[in-house]
């Protein structure tokens, strides 16, 4: 009888973490356990896996925390973060403790713990705003938020880490992930979360900037698929966008809400916050080539599919 290999995974009560987690428990061959302090994360987000899977509340910037952590894992996919850029602002120091300190304390236990691989969240807020073409994992970094430089401070570390100590780790630079479970009304909240809670509720849905500036959305199970692409290659040191090469604009994303809903939207537009990126569009091709995969979601199909989804429960 062949040994299920342990996984960690950090933030996985969480929206993008609690997918990885079903993506994992999906192919029968992992023992997982996760962390979280389940400030964001929902411990119903892993309901379904009853005792399969281990939830443990702990904080990743508290060193007792992993010190105290009965489980010596083969992976670890680490995802818990303070996500918000807005809120980076607000607090940049609990950003940097949050993101910075908890992710040593994530790479330190992976030192010792001797793990094969981890597997962390970056983000495309490290690239900042670089105009209208595709961005590539070679483009130089310019991040424009506290949460921005916290994520490039990971792939830094991470880079260290390997460098010093043989830590293979492989940072993924998410672009708009969204899907079921994403909160819709905090300040962590995505805009087609956001965009959806509003319609449903029949509100007007408000437009930071003039609706021209573009994102990379990508549905978050095909994020969970690419997760499990990177932790089972044999990269050892490595960063990759991973997002769908296709670009939408805020005003074409509220027609393709208003096509889904059948109902007209009324739209709001307020001054563009700080942080906000104008243009965000991932060059997929090395995701492609080096770890085989490729987004089959497009962006009408996913609003589709999430709205689907949560009417079912």
């Amino acid at each position: 009888m062949s040994t299920k290999s342990k996984v960690l995974v950090t933030g996985g009560a969480g929206f993008i973490g609690s997918h990885v987690v079903d993506q994992l428990m999906s192919e029968g061959n992992y023992e997982v356990m996760v962390m979280d302090n389940l400030v964001t994360g929902r411990p119903n987000n892993l309901m379904h896996h009853g005792e399969a899977v281990i939830l443990i509340n702990a904080d990743i910037s508290d060193s007792s925390s992993w010190q105290t952590l009965n489980f010596t894992p083969d992976y670890i996919i680490h995802l818990a973060a303070q996500v918000s850029v807005p809120a980076s602002f607000g607090d940049p120091a609990y950003c940097h403790r949050v993101n910075v300190s908890g992710f040593l304390n994530m790479l330190d236990f992976a030192r010792v713990s001797k793990v094969k691989k981890v597997v962390y969240a970056s983000s495309s807020a490290i690239y900042g705003d670089q105009g209208e073409r595709r961005i590539s994992e070679s483009d130089a970094p310019n991040p424009l938020s506290p949460y921005g430089a916290s994520k490039l401070l990971n792939e830094w570390y991470a880079g260290k880490y390997h460098e010093w100590f043989g830590v293979s780790a492989i940072g993924l630079r998410f672009f708009n992930v969204y899907g079921p479970r994403q909160l819709n009304d905090s300040p962590y909240s995505g805009v087609i979360a956001k965009f959806k809670h509003l319609i449903q509720n029949e509100q007007p849905v408000t437009i930071f900037g003039d609706g021209k500036q573009t994102r990379d959305f990508v549905y978050v199970t095909e994020v969970a698929k690419a997760i499990e692409l990177a932790m089972l290659s044999p990269a050892s040191l490595n960063v990759f966008n991973v997002g769908t090469g296709e670009p939408c604009d805020l005003t074409h994303l509220a027609e393709i809400f208003s096509s889904v809903f059948g109902r007209e939207l009324v739209l709001q537009y307020q001054p563009a916050r700080e942080g906000d990126i104008r243009h965000s569009l991932a060059d997929v091709g090395k995701l492609k080539t080096e770890l085989g995969f490729q987004s089959t979601i497009d962006l009408k199909a996913g609003v589709r599919l999430l709205t689907s989804t949560e009417e079912e429960k």
